[in-house]
Protein backbone atom coordinates (compact mmCIF):
# COMPACT_ATOMS: atom_id res chain seq x y z
CA UNK A 1 0.00 0.00 0.00
CA UNK A 2 1.24 3.50 -0.81
CA UNK A 3 1.04 6.31 1.72
CA UNK A 4 1.47 10.05 1.40
CA UNK A 5 4.82 11.32 2.62
CA UNK A 6 5.34 14.41 4.72
CA UNK A 7 6.72 16.09 1.61
CA UNK A 8 3.54 15.19 -0.34
CA UNK A 9 1.33 16.64 2.39
CA UNK A 10 3.36 19.84 2.59
CA UNK A 11 3.12 20.29 -1.21
CA UNK A 12 -0.65 19.75 -1.10
CA UNK A 13 -0.93 22.19 1.80
CA UNK A 14 0.99 24.87 -0.12
CA UNK A 15 -1.17 24.39 -3.24
CA UNK A 16 -4.46 24.54 -1.31
CA UNK A 17 -3.49 27.62 0.71
CA UNK A 18 -2.22 29.34 -2.44
CA UNK A 19 -5.49 28.66 -4.26
CA UNK A 20 -8.11 29.18 -1.56
CA UNK A 21 -6.48 31.45 1.03
CA UNK A 22 -3.49 33.24 -0.52
CA UNK A 23 -3.49 35.84 2.25
CA UNK A 24 -2.80 33.15 4.89
CA UNK A 25 0.74 32.18 5.88
CA UNK A 26 2.07 28.97 4.37
CA UNK A 27 3.58 26.46 6.74
CA UNK A 28 3.08 23.62 9.15
CA UNK A 29 2.24 24.53 12.74
CA UNK A 30 3.71 21.39 14.30
CA UNK A 31 5.96 19.17 12.19
CA UNK A 32 6.26 16.54 14.94
CA UNK A 33 2.47 16.05 15.03
CA UNK A 34 2.36 15.82 11.24
CA UNK A 35 5.07 13.14 11.29
CA UNK A 36 3.16 11.17 13.94
CA UNK A 37 -0.04 11.31 11.88
CA UNK A 38 1.75 10.24 8.69
CA UNK A 39 3.41 7.25 10.37
CA UNK A 40 0.37 6.02 12.33
CA UNK A 41 -1.43 4.15 9.48
CA UNK A 42 1.73 2.16 8.76
CA UNK A 43 1.62 0.41 12.15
Amino acid sequence: MKYLTIEDIIKINIMVIGKYAPEKPIGIADLDNLQMIVEQPKQ
